[in-house]
């Protein structure tokens, strides 16, 4: 497969990002904003009476989530702080449905309160709660029921959650069961089935598998007199190494997929993306500290750890890097690591990166997603800083931040 390719365009450039790192340091987050609002149109696009509901766990920053909002888009929340995050960046809470194992009492009564569009139910005892909360509140709170379709996305087994294995959704028979049981409720309102297969799937297959199971269950329900009024797709497109245009090409295959196993069907989608829309729409831009080499390893020790970006030491997950200003210069075999006390502070082993030298800024790609929003402060390092390029200029969104 061809290298990913990396446009520092997009992002403002060598000279204006030199810039940045010389105003506000490293480890720094860059989003572009035209790669950001290209992936949410390429969801968008043709649609007439489709909710693109975007993870807010993948992404929490509250401008970019304005600016979806303003294009049209939901959320999908796992918790109330991100339900009120959502709200405070101006997205419509008939736009919002919350997901997640395990809900508080409190964040359920919060949900309720903000007349969410659906709160997706996990197990009979969260129905229950769900039912206790709205009865005491005499509001009505819309559910949906996460079918777990047994289906093997073919992911890694700390991204996948559509199988028994996984924590996630009820079989089919009790969601059965669950649906007949919250339409007799007072306040209670059944109104849709969702599933979720996991993160970074670039097979149709295993949503064609979870669809067909879903619309057997669908007309199982419907057949009982009961009426369903939309279906949640849960996760995207995942991110692989290819250009941009091919991101969004496999987006738009993806999502007409998705519309063929729909059509003829009486009956509103929603989807929920996330690591797609933001991916590819963030850098962590980075700076070279040291190099060295022993008998076995030649390193590069950046200034990025663990804490700045997450998933490499907690999934394995692959990191693109590039030095910028030297993508041409001759390459060399090298694991790059960072600064935290940690053996899993590693971004890539034995991989293939430009000769570079302490000082030269390196830009991981296709992180905006999972990034920002899983960093910490370990080690008592501070969190990095944001910034978005609109085209023209730097847009702040957030300062280096510590607490101690």
């Amino acid at each position: 497969m061809e290298k990913i390719t990396f446009d520092v365009k997009n992002f403002g450039g060598l000279e204006e990002i030199q810039k940045i790192s010389l105003q506000h340091g490293t480890p720094c987050y860059i989003y572009s904003q035209s790669l950001l609002e290209k992936n949410f149109q390429a969801y968008a696009q043709h649609s007439s009476n489709e909710l693109i509901c975007v993870a807010i766990k993948a992404n929490s920053n509250p401008v970019l989530l304005n600016l979806l909002g303003e294009k049209g888009a939901g959320a999908d929340v796992v918790s109330g702080g991100e339900l009120r995050r959502a709200l405070d960046a101006g997205i419509d809470a008939q736009k919002i449905v919350f997901s997640g194992v395990g809900k508080t009492a409190k964040e359920i009564a919060y949900a309720i309160d903000q007349q969410i569009y659906s709160i997706n139910v996990e197990s009979e005892q969260e129905l229950e709660q769900i039912a206790k909360i709205a009865n005491e509140k005499k509001q009505t709170a819309r559910v949906s029921f996460r079918l777990n379709p047994n289906v093997d996305a073919k992911t890694h087994p700390k991204i996948a959650t559509g199988m028994y294995e996984n924590k996630f959704g009820i079989d089919e028979e009790s969601v059965f069961a669950m649906y007949e049981k919250s339409s007799k409720q007072k306040y209670v309102e059944p109104v849709g089935i969702h599933f979720h297969l996991g993160s970074q799937i670039f097979s149709r297959s295993p949503y064609e598998k979870a669809l067909s199971e879903a619309f057997k269950l669908i007309e199982k329900i419907n057949a009982q007199g009961f009426t369903i009024e939309f279906l949640n797709v849960g996760g995207g497109v995942g991110l692989r190494e290819a250009s941009d245009d091919e991101h969004i090409q496999a987006i738009e295959e993806h999502m007409q997929s998705i519309r063929n196993a729909l059509q003829g069907k009486n009956i509103r989608l929603l989807l929920e993306p996330g690591r797609s829309i933001f991916g590819n729409a963030g850098l962590l831009l980075s700076k070279v500290l040291y190099t060295k080499k022993n008998q076995k390893k030649e390193f590069v020790i950046i200034d990025a750890g663990m804490n700045d970006y997450m998933r490499p030491a907690l999934y394995e997950a692959k990191v693109n890097a590039f030095v910028l200003g030297k993508e041409n210069s001759p390459k060399r075999t090298i694991d790059l690591v960072g600064p935290v006390c940690e053996s899993t502070d590693t971004f890539g082993k034995d991989m293939e990166l430009s000769e570079c030298e302490p000082g030269d800024l390196i830009a991981l790609s296709h992180v905006g997603a999972y990034g920002y929003s899983m960093s910490s402060q370990y080690n008592l390092r501070p969190r990095p800083s944001e910034h978005m390029w609109d085209g023209e200029r730097f847009v702040i969104l957030r300062e280096p931040t510590i607490e101690t």
